[in-house]
């Protein structure tokens, strides 16, 4: 086999892979060209797009059920508390909002961000409220949660700042009221 006809089937098996799942029309070896080649450079950037959109589409549709349960765990603990700290709904919420967390952040970042170094104080009394709420002592447990909480997501606050900064209206205002 010489070194040329090598080329001609290594290129042709690369149209044939690429051109059956573009369903586009395999060129002949004979009408093997420089053009073919850039064509089937830019489907296959197309296609490796059209791979990335799968991925990220996936993953964008996995953090809008970690938001959903964040917002039902925020809904159902701000209806528990209404109802004069109901111990269903509250323990609910916390679920809930748990499971969010977790599918938003992912099961790494999740045990990172609850032990690190500097969250530790906030971990404790968080579980340590949500043991609170388990055995029916709503108001201690809500409290402490809540602290934990604070202490827990304090490292977010410049992130916050600038994700709310860039909201068209809150933002306009927030801009208006602390750039004195």
């Amino acid at each position: 086999m010489s070194p040329r006809s090598f080329q001609e089937t290594k290129g042709d098996r690369l149209l044939n892979r690429i051109g059956s799942k573009l369903e586009i029309p395999r060129p002949s070896i004979t009408s093997f060209s420089i053009d073919a080649v850039c064509r089937v450079a830019q489907q296959g950037y197309e296609l490796t797009y059209l791979y990335f959109m799968q991925f990220y589409s996936a993953l964008f549709f996995s953090q809008e059920i970690g938001l959903g349960l964040v917002g039902f765990g925020v809904f159902f603990t701000f209806l528990g508390v209404v109802l004069f700290f109901d111990k269903g709904l509250l323990a609910l919420g916390n679920i809930f909002w748990l499971m969010g967390v977790t599918i938003l952040l992912g099961w790494r970042s999740t045990l990172k961000l609850f032990t690190n170094s500097n969250n530790y104080k906030g971990s404790v009394s968080f579980l340590l409220g949500l043991f609170f709420l388990f055995v029916r002592w709503p108001m201690l447990g809500i409290i402490l949660e809540i602290y934990g909480c604070f202490v827990i997501f304090s490292g977010f606050g410049p992130s916050i700042k600038v994700f709310l900064f860039q909201i068209p209206v809150i933002g306009w205002v927030l801009r208006y009221l602390f750039s004195a």
